[in-house]
Parts: structure tokens; C-alpha cells; sequence
């Protein structure tokens, strides 16, 4: 087990310092600790891995999509744009899709594997059903709390989860004593 655990570390320790990171989010290494926070989460480069909303910048996908990319999968759950009014909400989720396809096609020989699932936020169906061996997100709770789709968002995790899978939740610092709402 020694072994195995090192050679994933060394391949995880290769996601993280890969060129094709986008250079404004490598100053973040250092706050995110990426290697740690995923080490903690026990994700293995031969697990089906769901990234719920990973935002246009594709932080982790650019680590998540190489790391998973020859024996497991990387996919990205994202709001699905036609589902919702047309507006600034609609407009904001588009962008967001759009820029992360933009950033997986720049990079083809890292991110060709990589997939992305559009879910409803009403919902929210992730990955069939006992299929993932994660669902990882990372600073989006608060967001479906405030907008309340929480319960949704948690029951759709669970679903799409393995028996034993592992949820993977970073999410900010409140003040001790901050109520959920």
C-alpha cells in the first residue's frame, strides 16, 4: 500500500505543477493546499470524481482532469444556462460554462477526457445514480443555502454516490457563532 499511496502522491504532486495551469491560479497553491485538501478527501487517479459548479476558472478541474485523466474520470457539474431565466443569473452561468470549455479545449493532451454534465439547480441529478466515487465542491455551500437548494443539492450528492463515496465540502470561514443563514 506504500507504494501505491507514494506513486499517487508523485502523480498528484505532477497535476499540481503541470504547465498548463493557468498561472493566475498557482499563486493559490499555497492557501488551497490542494495536495493536502485532496490527500484528505482520499481521491485516487482511478475514481469517477464530480466537481459540482467548478466556476469558469476550472481551478481544480486543472488539476482534477490530468490527475484522473488515464484511469478514472473528471467531470464537472454545471448549472445548466437554459434552465433559467434569461437575465444576469442565465448570462453569469453561461459565461461560466463557456469558460471552462474554453480552458479544457486549450489543452487537449491534459483535458481531452474531461467531461462536462449540465444539471438543473431545482433538480440537481449529478452522475446516475450510485455511479461516483466522489463529489467534491469547493466554496459553493453558502450559495445554496442562501439561494434554498441546499437539501436538494445534498440529496443529489448522495444519490450519485457509490455506497461509501466520499463527499468532498471546503468551504469559507465564518465567524464562531455565525448561523447558517
Amino acid at each position: 500500500a506504500g507504494m501505491a499511496a507514494e506513486a499517487q502522491n508523485a502523480a498528484l504532486k505532477a497535476a499540481i505543477a503541470g504547465a498548463w495551469r493557468d498561472p493566475k491560479n498557482t499563486p493559490r497553491d499555497v492557501h488551497r493546499r490542494p495536495l493536502e485538501t485532496l490527500g484528505f478527501f482520499g481521491v485516487r487517479p482511478d475514481q469517477q470524481v464530480v466537481e459540482i459548479t467548478p466556476g469558469g476558472s476550472g481551478w481544480y478541474a486543472e488539476i482534477l482532469a490530468p490527475y484522473l485523466r488515464e484511469r478514472g474520470r473528471y467531470t464537472a457539474a454545471m448549472v445548466d444556462p437554459t434552465v433559467l431565466a434569461a437575465g444576469r443569473g442565465r448570462d453569469f452561468q453561461q459565461k461560466a460554462t463557456d469558460d471552462l470549455k474554453a480552458r479544457l479545449a486549450a489543452h487537449p493532451a491534459q483535458f481531452d477526457r474531461a467531461a462536462i454534465a449540465p444539471f438543473d439547480p431545482k433538480q440537481p441529478v449529478f452522475a446516475p445514480a450510485g455511479s461516483v466515487d466522489a463529489v467534491l465542491t469547493f466554496r459553493n455551500v453558502h450559495n445554496w443555502v442562501s439561494a434554498g437548494t441546499a437539501d436538494a443539492y445534498f440529496a443529489g450528492f448522495y444519490a450519485a454516490l457509490k455506497p461509501g463515496g466520499t463527499l468532498g465540502v471546503v468551504e469559507h470561514r465564518a465567524k464562531p457563532g455565525t448561523d447558517l443563514e
